[in-house]
C-alpha cells in the first residue's frame, strides 16, 4: 500500500522534478508556471506527514527528498519556495511536539531556524538544515524506542520474579503486561538475549536451590512454591540445572562441616 502511495505520489510530482527551469522563469519576481503543480506537492506534503507519524524514515526521507531538491531550485523570494518552507516546518514542529522530543533536539541542533527561513543565505541551505533536522529526529527516536523496549523487559523480570509459584504461560505473562505474547516474547529475547521460558526456568531453580538449602520443607512443596505441580519433572529439571537431585543438594550443604 505505501508502495502503491508512493508511485502515484511520484507521478503527480513529476512536472515540478522533471522542469528543471521552473526556477528561472519569473512573472513578477514569481515562478509562472509553479502553480500548476502546487497541488500535487501539497498531496506530497500529506504522504510526509503519515510517513514520519509511522516514524518510517527511509521512505519519510526519500520522499522529502524530492520536495527538497525542488526547494533548492527557486529563487530567494519565491512565494511559493515560501510555502513550501513552512509546510515542512510545520510538519517537523507538529511531530516534535507529539513526541516531545524538543529538549533531547535542541542539544544537538538550533531549532529556530523552523521559524526563521530568513536565517539562511538560500533554499539550499534551508533543504540542508531540513536534512539534517531529519537526521537528529530519527537518532532520537531510535534511542527513544530503545529505551521503551528495555522498559518493557524489565518490567516484564519484575513480574516473572514476583509471580515464580503462578502460571507463567507466555499468554498469561502476555495478559498480565498487556502486549501480544510473541511481540513481548520477541522484544525479551532482543533486550536480554534469552527467551522468557529460559528467563522464567533459570529464577525458578534459583528459588528451588535457596529453598532446599535454607528450609525443611519437603521437596514437593518446594516444587509447588516455584511453580511446579509435577514433583517428578520439578526434580528432572533441577538435576539439569545443578547436576544433583534436590535431595543430593540438601545433604551435600548438610554434610559440610
Amino acid at each position: 500500500r505505501v508502495e502503491m502511495q508512493r508511485k502515484s505520489m511520484d507521478q503527480e510530482y513529476s512536472i515540478l522534478l522533471g522542469n528543471r527551469e521552473v526556477g528561472k522563469e519569473s512573472f513578477n519576481g514569481e515562478e509562472s508556471d509553479f502553480s500548476a503543480t502546487f497541488l500535487p506537492l501539497t498531496e506530497k506534503m500529506s504522504l510526509l506527514e503519515n510517513f514520519l507519524a509511522e516514524e518510517n524514515f527511509p521512505e519519510f526521507e526519500a520522499a522529502l527528498e524530492e520536495v527538497l531538491e525542488a526547494l533548492s531550485g527557486f529563487k530567494r523570494h519565491s512565494m511559493y519556495a515560501l510555502e513550501i518552507y513552512y509546510g515542512v516546518g510545520k510538519m517537523f514542529i507538529s511531530f516534535i511536539n507529539k513526541k516531545n522530543i524538543r529538549p533531547q533536539l535542541a542539544s544537538g541542533i538550533r531549532l529556530m531556524e523552523l521559524f526563521d527561513p530568513g536565517s539562511f543565505s538560500g533554499w539550499r541551505q534551508a533543504a540542508g538544515y531540513f536534512r539534517k533536522l531529519t537526521g537528529a529526529i530519527r537518532e532520537v527516536c531510535r534511542i527513544s524506542n530503545e529505551n521503551a523496549v528495555a522498559g518493557i523487559s524489565e518490567r516484564t523480570k519484575a513480574y516473572i520474579l514476583s509471580h515464580l509459584s503462578e502460571d507463567l504461560s507466555l499468554t498469561c505473562i502476555g495478559q498480565a503486561m498487556g502486549f501480544n505474547p510473541v511481540y513481548l516474547s520477541r522484544v525479551f529475547r532482543q533486550t536480554e538475549g534469552s527467551g522468557l521460558r529460559e528467563y522464567i526456568e533459570k529464577c525458578r531453580m534459583d528459588m528451588a536451590e535457596k529453598m532446599i538449602v535454607g528450609s525443611r520443607m519437603k521437596i514437593y512443596e518446594v516444587a509447588q512454591k516455584c511453580g511446579y505441580q509435577n514433583t517428578a519433572y520439578f526434580i528432572k529439571i533441577f538435576r539439569a540445572h545443578f547436576g544433583m537431585t534436590p535431595q543430593e543438594c540438601r545433604e551435600r550443604v548438610s554434610n559440610l562441616p
